[in-house]
């Protein structure tokens, strides 16, 4: 009787065991995975930033090469002009100082609003992608589970922890599958 008693503890201590080496792996894992997904989120992020930067660099390089051209050109067109008739000079060089003067704020303003469109359209776009990696990842939900007032008894934070590792590895599973 004692051997069979001492057998059936020796049993239920194994089992056990084993019940807590799975549960410590599965929340090893969930921290994997998450730790994972936060990482990729943020090299994402700074993908994006790096290329909105980039491209609007370029953006502001080529506004300023054109204004360059066109003030290049102007300042040759008003030499020739001068050259060429004297006595209209006077009345070309003001019409075109001022009609360089509108085109430079007109292209000054614009430049401002490109730069301006794309900064908010490039925030937007970060905030928004942002969002919804957070989204998917599952992190935020599991977070604001985590911060409920009723999940502060073990018991029911266990559920809870548990129900959403068994959702990541189904969701997980059928990703691969």
């Amino acid at each position: 009787m004692l051997r069979n008693q001492h057998t059936y503890t020796l049993v239920v201590k194994v089992v056990v065991v084993v019940v807590i080496v799975v549960e410590v792996v599965l929340v090893v894992e969930v921290v994997v995975v998450v730790v994972v997904e936060v990482v990729v989120v943020v090299v994402v992020e700074v993908v994006v930033v790096v290329v909105v930067v980039v491209v609007v660099v370029v953006v502001v390089v080529v506004v300023v090469i054109v204004v360059v051209v066109v003030v290049v050109v102007v300042v040759v067109l008003l030499v020739v002009v001068v050259v060429v008739v004297v006595v209209v000079v006077v009345v070309v060089v003001v019409v075109v100082v001022v009609v360089v003067a509108v085109v430079v704020v007109v292209v000054v303003v614009v430049v401002v609003v490109v730069v301006v469109v794309v900064v908010v359209v490039a925030v937007v776009v970060v905030v928004v992608m942002l969002k919804a990696m957070a989204k998917d990842s599952g992190f935020l939900k599991h977070k604001r589970i985590t911060n409920h007032s009723w999940a502060t008894s073990n018991a029911h934070g266990k559920y809870q922890a548990n129900r959403w590792i068994s959702k990541r590895v189904i969701e997980r599973k059928r990703f691969y599958s």
